[in-house]
């Protein structure tokens, strides 16, 4: 399993970050490492929502099915992401730090089948990514803030 955990500081209130990251159909626009992703169900974003997202690795794409499985409302969100080639828990935490919000994003990832023989090697890449995701959803907010 590969562990990442990533935190940003962003200029704006709890409540604009948490309603902007609990839908993750908004991926795509800050996670240079997402090609598309869209909300398939219907409704508010809440337990049991899903998202279609498609992940851009090492050169390949790949679909994965991300579920809702926890949410408490402007403090936390957690996802199961489901492909062919992986699986992943993302929780999305925030907390207010003086009318700015902090965002910690942890994720846990396991590959599935022959590209599990490689996930001892991929932890740097993946950690990587991780890093470029935050920072893109850092200047995402940052940028909103600003417009």
């Amino acid at each position: 399993m590969i562990r990442l955990r990533e935190a940003v500081i962003v200029d704006r209130p709890i409540g604009q970050v948490f309603d902007y990251v609990v839908d993750f159909a908004n991926a795509d626009e800050w996670d240079p490492g997402i090609e598309r992703a869209e909300k398939v169900s219907d409704g508010p974003v809440g337990v049991g929502t899903e998202f279609d997202l498609v992940a851009i690795f090492l050169g390949t794409t790949a679909d994965v099915r991300y579920r809702v499985e926890q949410l408490e409302p402007g403090r936390l969100v957690r996802v199961r992401g489901v492909g062919n080639r992986v699986e992943s828990v993302d929780t999305v935490t925030v907390t207010d730090v003086g009318g700015r919000t902090r965002i910690e994003y942890r994720a846990d990832m396991s590959f599935k089948g022959v590209a599990r023989l490689f996930e001892p090697f991929l932890k740097g890449t993946m950690q990587r990514m991780g890093a470029k995701a935050l920072a893109g959803l850092r200047e995402t907010l940052n940028h909103k803030a600003a417009a």
